[in-house]
């Protein structure tokens, strides 16, 4: 996808066939998670959901920089905020993110193609 602010794709799949609004806070929360809390170093990342995260996020900038984390279980009931830490770390953070990076491409798919139909 292309727009005044940056380039972006997304492996395996036609941006086209996505919606443009569910796809623009996929990549605005999933390529700059902002931390909202700070749980510190931890001795047990399964307490946070993180020994088999829910998420494996990998995200390969234009330099060839690449950041990869892991989202855990919810903070909350609204299931907006998650634990997170960085691939290979114990420092366990809190970060919002766009519900839709936890669905399966299937149903993001599914759930647009419902959504405008043709």
């Amino acid at each position: 996808q292309n727009d005044s602010e940056m380039d972006y794709t997304i492996q395996g799949v036609e941006l086209d066939d996505l919606d443009g609004y569910a796809l623009q806070n996929i990549v605005e929360y999933g390529c700059n998670p902002v931390a909202t809390g700070n749980v510190g170093n931890v001795e047990n990342l399964a307490k946070y959901g993180l020994d088999q995260p829910l998420a494996a996020i990998s995200v390969l900038y234009e330099s060839g920089e690449t950041f990869d984390y892991n989202i855990g279980n919810a903070v909350n009931a609204k299931k907006d905020k998650y634990y997170m830490c960085v691939k290979g770390s114990s420092h366990v953070y809190i970060i919002t993110i766009e519900p839709a990076m936890l669905r399966s491409l299937d149903d993001l798919l599914q759930k647009i193609s419902v959504g405008n139909p043709e």
